[in-house]
């Protein structure tokens, strides 16, 4: 069924594009447990630097802070790179989508021109070696002005 494969084409693309969103809301989770991770981390420095108190707590305060823009930093650059990498990702599935429609409409049209062809070929045969026609000039005339026109296009 030819339509079938249209619908088969339409289906890839919905998995393609559900895969890329999958793959996008995997990093978007595993960025927010690095974020998390470094949270806790960053806290329990702080917490563990206040408690030896060998320096001022306005420098663990400075010192955690740096580490803090650091990681903010690390997670918005990493944000960026995600909505970049799911874009591309996008919009190769809607150019592969693409071109699998266009093969799928360029096959239409060559079975199409198959099929007509096939179809002047036996009616053809059927007027030519047929016993209820004998080559009637009218209908072979009407045959020959077809093939010149589709021969012109």
């Amino acid at each position: 069924d030819i339509d079938g494969v249209l619908v088969e084409v339409d289906a890839w693309g919905s998995k393609y594009q559900q895969r890329v969103q999958t793959f996008a809301a995997e990093l978007e989770t595993l960025e927010g447990k690095r974020r998390d991770t470094n949270e806790a981390l960053l806290k329990a420095l702080s917490e563990k630097l206040m408690s030896i108190a060998y320096v001022p707590k306005g420098e663990v305060e400075r010192l955690v802070e740096d580490y803090c823009i650091e990681t903010n930093v690390n997670v918005l650059e990493n944000k960026k790179a995600f909505a970049e990498l799911s874009a591309k990702l996008k919009l190769s599935g809607i150019e592969k989508l693409k071109r699998g429609k266009e093969r799928w409409h360029s096959a239409l049209a060559r079975w199409r021109e198959q099929r007509h062809r096939y179809a002047l070929r036996r009616t053809l045969a059927r007027i030519n070696q047929g016993h209820e026609l004998r080559r009637p000039p009218a209908l072979m005339d009407a045959f020959d002005a077809l093939r010149t026109k589709q021969d012109g296009v």
